[in-house]
């Protein structure tokens, strides 16, 4: 009997704590007066929310209710949009960085757009130069310069000879487009520097903040392009044509480049010998296991130096006698175009009239042309001379981006 009576108390005992503990649930998942559960937390108010017509009793069907209202309602676009917007609020506006590109967006912009329409008008003029000078007289203006500075801008025509044989005249239709573009956003931006809506004397870009000027000249040079899709169009194709052309160059170029890593591979075993103990010396016992990274990055930046100078040399070579051929030839047509070659001496021109199958006069001619170009390259370390240097400082630019990206 003593059994039997203690299984109904124990019985009683557990309905009993089973009873508090739903008791004190239902009392934590009571709202207050302020709208929120008992004990102050919205979470179980939003999860009891999420589960109000569901079977509690099924874990599975629980969690599925759960996980279908957590779907986002915002796409990627709009959710990027908004924390960029929310950024504005935590980006301070007195930090030194800040007011360094401050101030280069409005007093650096301004020179920078005025020298980039100069070069625009520079290279319109050379163009319609181009356009209007006979071809004999062109082929002589571009031999010369091609037999004086051609090792200067030897990527920059391997470039511009594998573009025209990858690209043709849609190429060309693309850099037209891109280029008058340009040119309208120069000439906005520059319009937009000089406008005071306030009356106040003072131009609005100079009081307008960071991202805010930033934002405003973005905002001039979209409103400056009139066919967006066209615009993209052209840039894509553009870079669609430098992907292949780089390849190309990189392939024309093997053997350089493969004199790069020779050069690197001799020199680097000395060069650790002798240049390690001195920088372990000079980094510390925290740092010294960066000097064989530090002395490998300066080997292969001198091989390239080696490499490009010695590429350099070559071109040089080529151009110079390529030019003074392109020269020759052009000024004996020139020349017979206004019936002056008949009038030459036979010791000169040979027997009239004038045979170019049997006259070696180019030769005479191409050949000192093409030793004094060659010349003139090396002495000059491959640069050009003043005012050449300023006019044509983009194409130096340019030489410097594509050699960085063949060699690199």
């Amino acid at each position: 009997m003593g059994c039997f009576n203690s299984k109904p108390n124990v019985s009683q005992g557990t309905t009993k704590d089973l009873a508090a503990e739903q008791k004190k649930e239902d009392t934590k998942g009571e709202k207050s007066p302020s709208g929120k559960s008992s004990d102050g937390s919205p979470k179980q108010e939003e999860q009891q929310g999420l589960l109000e017509g569901v079977d509690t009793s099924d874990p599975k069907a629980a969690a599925m209710a759960v996980a279908g209202n957590l779907t986002r309602t915002m796409g990627d676009q709009e959710r990027m949009k908004a924390y960029i917007t929310g950024l504005k609020d935590h980006l301070g506006d007195d930090s030194c960085p800040i007011k360094a590109v401050r101030c280069f967006l409005k007093y650096g912009i301004k020179p920078m757009i005025v020298i980039f329409m100069f070069y625009v008008w520079f290279f319109q003029k050379c163009y319609c130069l181009y356009k209007m000078l006979p071809t004999n007289l062109l082929g002589m203006v571009l031999g010369a310069g091609l037999c004086i500075c051609g090792g200067a801008f030897f990527a920059t025509i391997a470039a511009a000879e594998a573009a025209l044989n990858l690209g043709g005249e849609d190429m060309f239709n693309h850099l037209r487009y891109v280029w008058q573009e340009g040119g309208k956003i120069g000439v906005a931006s520059l319009a937009d520097d000089e406008v005071d809506l306030d009356k106040n004397d003072i131009a609005d870009v100079q009081e307008m903040g960071m991202n805010e000027l930033i934002t405003h000249k973005a905002k001039v040079a979209m409103m400056a392009v009139e066919d967006p899709a066209r615009f993209q169009q052209a840039i894509v194709a553009l870079l669609q044509i430098w992907i292949a052309v780089l390849a190309v160059l990189k392939i024309q170029f093997a053997r350089t480049i493969a004199l790069v890593l020779g050069i690197s591979g001799l020199i680097l075993p000395m060069a650790v010998k002798l240049l390690a103990p001195f920088l372990a010396g000079v980094m510390g016992k925290d740092l010294c296991h960066w000097a064989p990274t530090v002395i490998t990055t300066t080997v292969k930046v001198i091989a390239i130096i080696i490499a490009v100078f010695v590429q350099r040399l070559i071109s040089a070579v080529y151009s110079g006698l390529r030019g003074g051929k392109m020269f020759a030839l052009c000024l004996i047509q020139l020349l017979a175009e206004n019936g002056l070659m008949d009038k030459l001496p036979e010791s000169i021109a040979g027997k009239a009239p004038f045979d170019p199958d049997e006259s070696y006069l180019d030769e005479f001619i191409a050949y000192p042309l093409a030793a004094v170009g060659i010349y003139l390259q090396v002495t000059s370390g491959f640069q050009l001379w003043f005012p050449f240097n300023i006019l044509f400082l983009p194409l130096s630019l340019l030489e410097t981006f594509i050699t960085v990206n063949i060699f690199a």
